[in-house]
């Protein structure tokens, strides 16, 4: 005897819908609950708490849409066992997979003309760093650091750093096994008062050593969004920009 054809649905292009529908539904909710988390600046959201609340709704809603279109002789008694059931089955190991592989987001990029007023602020005095020199940026200008703030250092002699982070700690919600630096990485925009390439002359006392960079301490972007403090952080590697301008990273 033939199966009915609501069963042969259910084995075979039934669960294939479903599984589509859950695995893009926790997609888009994941993408949502990640940029609610980091755009809301409060400390109790956050995208560890957002984006698995966000892949739950986002598998519960397409899978629930799923179930209305393809077994719409099915009463709400079952539809809703089958949505509980395929959603805390299901949805958590996508939440799982999308917290090692999907990127928090993108590195901020170099804008020199928006870099060069802050600096401009910074040394007319506008704009002054706190004890531990740190300057909290004005909401028109927070959205060039990925931390809101700039990392203000000067030698003796005058010689100005400034440090405008791109990037603070891991790239994904949880640390995959090919990220060797965690929330120790960070990379950004150095600005520094003397030239490229300057070499004082054998007979200059020179008083502007390079006075080293603060930065935000290693914590992930979420936290480190919050947190005022600095630290000297070491970045080995430095790429030329332009003349006062170098992009550098942690890696030697």
């Amino acid at each position: 005897m033939d199966a009915p054809s609501s069963c042969r649905d259910t084995t075979t292009l039934g669960c294939l819908t479903f599984l589509a529908a859950t695995f893009f539904g926790a997609l888009g909710g994941w993408t949502v609950g990640v940029f609610i988390g980091m755009q809301v600046d409060a400390k109790s959201v956050q995208p560890f708490q957002t984006a698995p609340l966000g892949a739950l709704i986002g598998a519960g809603a397409d899978l629930t849409v799923a179930l209305a279109v393809t077994h719409r002789s099915m009463n709400r008694l079952a539809r809703a066992l089958i949505v509980l059931s395929g959603v805390c089955l299901v949805a958590p190991v996508f939440a799982w997979f999308f917290a090692y592989l999907l990127p928090l987001g993108r590195p901020k990029p170099f804008e020199q003309a928006a870099f060069d007023r802050v600096v401009a602020e910074i040394r007319r005095g506008a704009l002054q760093p706190d004890h531990e020199g740190v300057v909290t940026l004005p909401k028109d200008l927070a959205s060039l650091s990925a931390t809101r703030r700039v990392y203000v250092t000067r030698s003796p002699g005058g010689r100005l750093i400034v440090f405008f982070p791109s990037w603070a700690g891991r790239d994904t919600l949880l640390i995959n096994l090919a990220d060797c630096s965690g929330d120790n990485w960070l990379q950004g925009y150095i600005y520094d008062s003397r030239p490229w390439g300057y070499k004082p002359s054998g007979s200059e006392v020179d008083k502007d050593n390079y006075p080293g960079v603060l930065g935000p301490p290693p914590e992930p972007s979420w936290k480190a969004v919050h947190d005022g403090r600095a630290e000297p952080r070491i970045l080995c590697n430095q790429e030329k920009l332009t003349e006062h301008w170098s992009y550098a990273d942690i890696f030697s």
